[in-house]
């Protein structure tokens, strides 16, 4: 991918996970638009360490436009979730259901997730059944 940050002058990083990732609905905003969130399996994510309750923040890419974001999960849950609230990169709010609704996405969307772990990073590639885009996700720890 072109958009794809460099990985010059990092470790070696661990081959690709495929993970099981899914458009979630979680309630409903105000003006009636569902609030989403992109619920991932926790399978593949260990070396992160995020711990439950607590927003661990990340850069999301979507097609070359960078976003600040967080994900977050629970004690029990079996999944980690990209919040559904996105800051744009001149600090504008941003609500996920409108950058997933731009890539032909909505909920029960199932995606894939393909995750590449290189030293203390990783990097999520996203892409959604009915879109023809990818959606990056990078995260320092």
């Amino acid at each position: 991918m072109a958009n794809h940050p460099s990985t010059s002058g990092r470790r070696e990083s661990a081959p690709p996970a495929l993970l099981q990732s899914t458009v979630t609905r979680i309630g409903y905003y105000s003006d009636t638009l569902p609030k989403l969130i992109i619920t991932i399996g926790k399978k593949g994510l260990e070396p992160l360490s995020i711990s439950p309750g607590v927003r661990h923040p990340v850069t999301l890419y979507i097609n070359g436009d960078e976003y600040h974001a967080a994900l977050r999960t629970t004690l029990r849950s079996p999944t980690v979730m990209i919040c559904p609230d996105l800051i744009g990169q001149s600090g504008e709010t941003i609500r996920l259901v409108e950058v997933l609704a731009e890539q032909g996405l909505s909920a029960r969307d199932r995606v894939q997730a393909v995750a590449e772990m290189n030293g203390e990073t990783i990097s999520l590639v996203i892409s959604g059944i009915h879109s023809r885009r990818d959606i990056l996700l990078c995260s320092a720890q």
